[in-house]
């Protein structure tokens, strides 16, 4: 399956990013059940967020079981 192009953010929503504030990231359970967590962003570049957690944190663990 390929891997679709990264979408450019407005100017808008990067400023919105860029600003001191949380954002959620939701992921799904080994059983499937959801998993909803306030974490940090921050913005790489214009279609990039990099996301403050630990590598071995569930919600790290959700995102490379199920991308």
């Amino acid at each position: 399956m390929p891997t679709p192009s990264p979408k450019v953010m407005s100017a808008e929503a990067q400023n919105l990013v860029r600003r001191p504030n949380f954002a959620h990231l939701a992921t799904i359970r080994a059983n499937g059940s959801p998993k909803l967590d306030p974490v940090w962003i921050d913005l790489v570049d214009p279609s990039t967020v990099i996301i403050a957690t630990g590598g071995e944190s569930l919600k790290t663990q959700n995102v490379l079981r199920d991308p």
